[in-house]
Protein backbone atom coordinates (compact mmCIF):
# COMPACT_ATOMS: atom_id res chain seq x y z
CA UNK A 1 0.00 0.00 0.00
CA UNK A 2 1.33 3.64 -0.81
CA UNK A 3 0.18 6.23 0.83
CA UNK A 4 1.05 10.36 1.11
CA UNK A 5 -0.25 13.06 2.24
CA UNK A 6 -0.34 16.42 0.87
CA UNK A 7 -1.70 19.94 -0.14
CA UNK A 8 -4.58 20.07 -2.86
CA UNK A 9 -3.57 22.96 -5.46
CA UNK A 10 -6.31 21.96 -8.03
CA UNK A 11 -9.35 19.78 -8.37
CA UNK A 12 -10.54 19.56 -12.08
CA UNK A 13 -13.16 16.89 -13.87
CA UNK A 14 -12.77 15.69 -17.40
CA UNK A 15 -15.04 17.14 -20.24
CA UNK A 16 -17.16 14.06 -20.18
CA UNK A 17 -17.55 14.46 -16.13
CA UNK A 18 -16.30 10.95 -15.88
CA UNK A 19 -13.14 11.46 -14.44
CA UNK A 20 -11.70 13.43 -11.53
CA UNK A 21 -8.34 14.86 -11.29
CA UNK A 22 -6.22 16.45 -8.39
CA UNK A 23 -2.97 18.24 -8.37
CA UNK A 24 -1.57 17.45 -4.90
CA UNK A 25 1.82 18.75 -3.41
CA UNK A 26 3.59 16.41 -1.87
CA UNK A 27 5.66 18.90 0.93
CA UNK A 28 7.81 16.11 1.94
CA UNK A 29 9.31 15.16 -1.51
CA UNK A 30 9.07 18.43 -3.25
CA UNK A 31 6.84 17.18 -5.83
CA UNK A 32 3.27 17.59 -7.33
CA UNK A 33 1.12 14.66 -8.38
CA UNK A 34 -1.48 15.07 -10.79
CA UNK A 35 -3.80 11.90 -9.85
CA UNK A 36 -7.57 10.76 -10.90
CA UNK A 37 -9.47 10.42 -7.80
CA UNK A 38 -13.64 9.05 -7.93
CA UNK A 39 -15.98 11.77 -9.13
CA UNK A 40 -17.34 11.28 -5.80
CA UNK A 41 -14.57 12.38 -3.76
CA UNK A 42 -14.44 15.50 -1.76
CA UNK A 43 -11.47 17.48 -2.42
CA UNK A 44 -11.19 20.89 -2.31
CA UNK A 45 -8.02 23.54 -3.11
CA UNK A 46 -6.59 24.08 0.25
CA UNK A 47 -6.94 21.21 2.09
CA UNK A 48 -4.61 18.88 3.24
CA UNK A 49 -5.40 15.51 1.99
CA UNK A 50 -4.19 11.80 2.40
CA UNK A 51 -4.26 9.13 -0.72
CA UNK A 52 -3.68 5.79 -1.54
CA UNK A 53 -2.41 4.75 -4.38
CA UNK A 54 -4.92 2.19 -6.33
CA UNK A 55 -3.28 1.82 -9.38
CA UNK A 56 0.04 3.01 -11.25
CA UNK A 57 -0.23 3.11 -14.62
CA UNK A 58 2.64 3.36 -17.53
CA UNK A 59 1.66 4.59 -21.35
CA UNK A 60 3.79 6.48 -23.51
CA UNK A 61 6.36 7.69 -20.74
CA UNK A 62 4.21 9.25 -18.77
CA UNK A 63 2.94 7.68 -15.17
CA UNK A 64 -0.27 8.12 -14.09
CA UNK A 65 -1.84 7.24 -10.95
CA UNK A 66 -5.03 6.53 -9.29
CA UNK A 67 -5.57 7.35 -5.59
CA UNK A 68 -8.73 6.99 -3.27
CA UNK A 69 -8.58 9.93 -0.72
CA UNK A 70 -8.30 8.67 3.14
CA UNK A 71 -8.77 11.83 4.93
CA UNK A 72 -8.90 15.27 4.31
CA UNK A 73 -8.50 18.42 6.69
CA UNK A 74 -7.88 22.10 5.93
CA UNK A 75 -4.41 23.70 5.80
CA UNK A 76 -3.60 26.10 8.28
CA UNK A 77 -2.40 29.49 6.67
Amino acid sequence: MITFEGLVQDVSMSKDGTKKYAEVADREHFVTYRVQVPVEAQLSRGEITQLEVVRIRAFNGQISLEAQPLAAKVAKP
